[in-house]
């Protein structure tokens, strides 16, 4: 790796005067250098910024006492060796039979580094030696028993896994290059008694971390090791001082698992503390991507084949400068050497086909352009899979077994060859032997009865949430079970009737696969939380990850394994009923909260008791429907979809998602339940997604209505073979599968490879470990606890959840004594209209309507009028009335009014998104006695206001807060939480205005400040909305700077950062949604007007000043052009910090070409 690599990164944190790369004296190993920097506080910028990771193992220290001069960088290096040293280690380094080795990955067990020097001969000795600073294990050295062992190593070229080798022999100065040891270093010792003790663990199961920084917390880091697989133990070691954390060790359940881990996360910062990938510093002479066993021979492969293109940089693409340069250049440069692979049988060449023959080996050759075989290594297939396009560098895929996991390999697909050298080969591995068995025995009915989902009626719950009424009864579905035809069962609920389900599945048929049970648990189970709308406009992804581990406690309680949740379409016309579904209008907010949502339900242990599977859906588009109406088809580009509605699923599944579930709409006139390039091209061989599919209710069957299938038959073919694994109701899939199979139309490997798909997922959350997990009859009884539990946090998630939009005269808050309140509207005394749509359980009993709310908070209860005024959509004899007398005596009205919650969810768009007339009748007659109306605007969306509840002195905006409503909303009118929710949704002027969304392109006629007339514009309103996105009031005021950036000109590969000061100018204390939004001024592509880029909560008292600090990466400031490839572009951009995405002073930076 040179320094045309390493550079940018040092650039990052400072201007840099000089930049060195030194070589050990031996010539083998650069790995060393030194960055001099103009300031002395640009050099400490680097070590905060980059200490908490190493780059490739490099240790970053400041040389405040060094010159800059390469003699001193060497003394520097020579210095550090000395400290590798072990002071119970004797061992003649010189005798030529010793090999030193360093840059060992970290997470290598000693077991397993051990066994890699034990392949080239009997070990006399073997150590591995920690650094005494704490910085990874690292080096070590390797004492053979033959001689000819230490040279073979070394003359085969191997290095492994970015390791150095060298033969330690006496040089002519009689001295040790590598530093002296006469004084051996004390700190060894004591290094390894401060750190706490842990249990012993499984090397051959368990992977060692370190550098974690100190502010990681344990829960985030357990998190990120748990998507490589089932972990059986988590230490995380602490120095006894305190002064630091560090490092621990994750012992999986599976070998497979651990190696998973290694490849995985060896690509990525332990913590994602910084974001950036390992991938990006990929080469041959320092790979940091390591994968124990078999995959070591592969890399030595390429490292002999890169040799044996010639000498030291034949390709001259790296710097001269950089020694030790024969593994530097080719296959991380543009050049005309690549590397292709072929099969080879008994010897003989086989050309790469799509039905290869039975191969155990894969050979390697190096060719230049079109020219001959040069060389051919030998490697043994790791079953990794590996693309090589032109002038790209090597990755490795993610979640790549290795040879000890698997038994056969396959050729999946060839796409080639490209410039006629050029081959993409993609194995598959087979690597659970458990599962290969089950399949190699099931007959093509079992495998179609595993791909396929029913509504559960063995323990039926709230039968018509569907469309249809379900038809199969108790005893027919018993029936179904036995026979191996569902694998799966939905929306039902209770432990009894479950266990008794599960154990037919499991002793009663001739396979026993357990069934996997599913619902729809989208905001709460038995306790409801705010709808995700609501819970959106907190801002606050902690919250949700805390409601969604709420949520997976008490469902996986009552007998539940999966949930169809988050939902995560990025919705932006309001006339949509599932916009209450969702994040609202933003990529970047839905994001974070979908992935905050899957971290909650999953929790760390796929196996736990507690551990509900999420399903992010509906993928993809179902947000971008036609004109707001439900199920109606997208018209959208690739880019567009891109940029939106591809983004929060690609995050919730970079968080571990397993399963996703397929939209009813199409795209561009491919339904997405059929759409192959969706969920196949994209999903799986663009983003590696390793889970399951499963369609939404009947959506395979529904391709038939579409016009895209001509029968059941038809549609079961186009859904599966577009990549939908798991059908839902419908059952075309065992109704057709056989047959589908018998003519040839869908191959057995493709049935088996849905299947496989399925039973990992069952395996991955601990069924075939235990069936009767969450069927424990002792789980009944934690769940009447859990409720009482989570009241708590549901009363945090309502209140936090609520916009304060207006406030004209401080009306609020309100007083909770001396003050006549009217309390008028049909949500007044409301139980029915808490929760909020799809709210399949719930217990409606222990929701607290409004009016209870309020009169728990005030002193007196003869301050408090009720009166109902008129129905949800019509009025009732003397209704208004009655509420004008109470609000003529009142002091101040609270108006609670807006949709009822069957107005919202699924198959509920409006055309007008306006309070019910019956309502607004109500609200203006209230407003015309003149006494101040504060509004509790209950919705499932943003609404259009108009005449008195526009006008109203304050509007609240209380969505469906959940089981804890009325003292949620007591908790913001009478002042006991200030208000700090912001809009997730633009409210628009008009309901015409729809779609409205803060973040649409720019146009050729932009509306300003002046006449409408030939601008984008309507002739009734502006082109703008009432409350935009992120609008938010609170009882103080808030006041922020325009922002400070770190530099005006951002480089290719450099970290802007911008920084804002808030300040709270009011009386009371307060929290503020800090938000960073960029504009891209000129662009090949048609960028949006703002984009939400960042965001902060911060809590400030009366009078309180804080610096806020974000940063900005080319990645931030990227999109997908017209032909689908994601671009940064570089020119001119604009940036605010500020409290909505209508308001703040612009600061302006350019983005540098590189």
């Amino acid at each position: 790796m040179g320094s045309d690599k390493l550079c940018p990164m040092f650039e990052e944190c400072g201007k840099i005067k000089t930049f060195w790369l030194f070589s050990m004296p031996d010539g083998r190993s650069r790995g060393q250098g030194l960055v001099e920097y103009t300031s002395p506080q640009d050099a400490r910028s680097a070590i905060s910024y980059l200490n908490g990771w190493s780059i490739n193992g490099f240790t970053l220290k400041v040389q405040e006492d060094r010159a800059g001069s390469r003699s001193a960088g060497m003394e520097t290096w020579q210095a550090s060796q000395s400290s590798w040293t072990n002071k119970e280690v004797e061992v003649d380094w010189w005798d030529g039979r010793s090999i030193f080795f360093s840059g060992c990955p970290s997470q290598l067990p000693v077991g397993k580094v051990q066994a890699y020097f034990q392949e080239y001969g009997a070990l006399e000795s073997f150590h591995m030696f920690r650094h005494p600073s704490g910085k990874p294990r690292g080096i070590g050295v390797v004492k053979f028993v033959d001689p000819h062992a230490a040279t073979q190593i070394l003359a085969s070229g191997m290095q492994i896994e970015g390791w150095q080798l060298f033969l330690r022999e006496a040089d002519s100065r009689g001295e040790r290059a590598g530093g002296t040891t006469s004084s051996p270093n004390q700190s060894w010792s004591s290094y390894q008694e401060d750190w706490s003790s842990g249990t012993d663990v499984d090397p051959g199961k368990s992977i060692f971390f370190a550098n974690v920084p100190f502010e990681s917390r344990e829960i985030d880091l357990k998190r990120r090791f748990a998507h490589a697989g089932v972990i059986n133990s988590f230490q995380l070691f602490r120095r006894q001082d305190g002064s630091s954390r560090g490092m621990g060790i994750v012992e999986y359940v599976t070998t497979a698992a651990a190696r998973r881990a290694c490849n995985t996360l060896s690509e990525t910062d332990i913590d994602g503390r910084y974001g950036r990938t390992q991938s990006e510093l990929w080469g041959f002479g320092n790979a940091t991507v390591g994968i124990p066993s078999a995959a070591s021979g592969l890399q030595a492969a390429m490292q002999v084949c890169v040799k044996l293109r010639g000498q030291p940089n034949t390709c001259n693409h790296g710097q001269n400068e950089r020694s030790s340069s024969e593994y530097d250049g080719c296959l991380d440069q543009p050049c005309a050497q690549t590397v292709g692979f072929a099969l080879e049988e008994d010897g003989e060449k086989q050309q790469i086909i799509s039905e290869p023959p039975e191969a155990k080996k894969c050979y390697m050759w190096c060719q230049s352009g079109t020219q001959q075989l040069v060389s051919k290594i030998e490697v043994d297939v790791d079953a990794s899979i590996i693309a090589l396009e032109d002038g790209a560098p090597l990755r490795a895929r993610h979640d790549s077994p290795t040879l000890d996991d698997i038994e056969e390999y396959e050729i999946e697909e060839v796409i080639g060859p490209r410039n006629d050298d050029i081959h993409r080969v993609k194995m598959l591995a087979r690597d659970d032997p458990h599962i290969e068995k089950l399949i190699s025995q099931m007959t093509l009915e079992e495998k179609a009865g595993q791909l396929t989902i029913l509504a559960d009626t063995v323990r039926p719950c709230n039968p018509d949430i569907n469309p249809e009424v379900n038809h199969r009864q108790a005893h027919e579905m018993v029936e179904q079970i036995k026979k191996s035809r569902v694998g799966s069962l939905f929306n039902g609920v209770g432990i009894k009737e479950g266990r008794e389900a599960q154990r037919i599945a499991v002793e009663e048929t001739r396979l026993g696969i357990p069934l996997i049970f599913g619902s729809d648990v989208i905001h709460g189970m038995w306790t409801v939380f705010p709808i995700p709308l609501g819970e959106a406009a907190s801002f606050d992804p902690d919250l949700a990850e805390r409601t969604a581990r709420a949520t997976a406690l008490e469902t996986t309680a009552s007998g539940i394994h999966w949930t169809f949740a988050p939902m995560v379409d990025v919705a932006r016309d309001q006339r949509w009923g599932r916009v209450a579904e969702g994040s609202g209008e933003d990529v970047f907010l839905g994001k974070q909260l979908g992935v905050a949502r899957v971290r909650g339900f999953q929790g760390n242990d796929l196996r736990a008791e507690d551990s509900l599977l999420a399903t992010p859906k509906h993928f993809a588009a179902y947000g971008g429907v036609s004109g707001g109406m439900d199920y109606n088809f997208v018209e959208i580009s690739e880019a567009s979809l891109r940029d939106i509605h591809l983004p929060a699923f690609k995050a919730c599944i970079d968080a571990g998602a397993l399963t996703l579930m397929s939209a009813f709409n199409d795209i561009a006139g491919v339904p997405a339940s059929g759409n192959r390039w969706l969920c196949t091209e994209v999903l799986r061989n663009e983003w590696g997604f390793k889970g399951f599919i499963v369609s939404d209710y009947t959506a395979d069957e529904e391709l038939i209505c579409h016009g895209f299938a001509a029968d059941g038959r038809d549609a079961a073919r186009l859904a599966f073979k577009a990549g939908v694994d798991m059908s839902m109701q419908s059952g075309l899939y065992v109704q057709h599968m056989q047959d589908l199979v018998a003519k040839g139309d869908v191959s057995m490997e493709e049935v088996d490879e849905g299947v496989r798909r399925i039973l990992k997922i069952k395996k991955a959350i601990g069924l075939f470990e235990n069936p009767y997990k969450c069927l424990d009859p002792k789980l009944e009884e934690r769940v009447e606890k859990l409720r009482s539990e989570h009241e708590p946090l549901a009363r945090e998630a309502g209140r936090k959840s609520i916009v304060l939009l207006k406030n004209e005269k401080k009306v609020l808050p309100l007083k909770k004594s001396g003050q006549k309140i009217a309390l008028i509207g049909p949500f007044a005394s409301d139980t029915q209209n808490l929760e909020g749509c799809w709210t399949v359980y719930g217990d409606k009993k222990r929701a607290v309507p409004v009016d209870s709310g309020i009169r728990q908070a005030l002193s007196k209860a003869d301050d408090l009028e009720i009166v109902q005024g008129c129905d949800f959509e019509s009025a009732i004899d003397g209704g208004v009335d009655k509420a004008v007398a109470a609000a003529k005596k009142a002091e101040v009205v609270v108006l609670a009014i807006g949709e009822p919650e069957n107005f919202s969810g699924e198959s509920q768009s409006r055309t007008q998104i306006i309070i019910p007339p019956a309502q607004q009748a109500l609200a203006e007659a209230v407003s015309a006695t003149g006494t101040p109306v504060v509004v509790l605007l209950r919705t499932g969306r943003a609404l259009a206001l108009y005449g008195a509840v526009r006008d109203a002195q304050a509007i609240l905006v209380t969505w469906f807060l959940g089981t804890q409503m009325g003292p949620a909303i007591a908790d913001v009118l009478f002042g006991d939480y200030n208000p700090a929710g912001h809009l997730p949704v633009s409210f628009p002027a008009d309901a015409g205005q729809q779609p409205l969304f803060y973040n649409a392109p720019r146009t050729g006629r932009p509306q300003g400040d002046g006449p409408r007339t030939f601008k984008a514009s309507w002739r009734e309103v502006a082109s703008k909305a009432l409350y935009p996105f992120g609008h938010g009031l609170s009882y103080t005021d808030f006041s922020f700077t325009k922002p400070s950036l770190s530099t005006d000109k951002l480089g290719w590969e450099q970290m802007l950062e911008v920084t804002a000061q808030v300040s709270n100018t009011g009386a009371l204390a307060g929290e503020k949604v800090a938000q960073l939004y960029v504009h891209d001024c000129v662009a090949s592509r048609v960028r949006p007007v703002r984009e939400l880029k960042g965001f902060q909560k911060v809590l400030l008292k009366p009078g309180e000043t804080k610096t806020l600090k974000f940063q900005l990466s080319r990645q931030d400031l990227s999109f997908h052009g017209s032909d689908g490839k994601l671009r940064a572009e570089p020119g001119e951009f604009h940036v605010w910090i500020s409290g909505c995405s209508a308001s703040g002073e612009l600061a302006k930076f350019h983005l540098l070409a590189p």
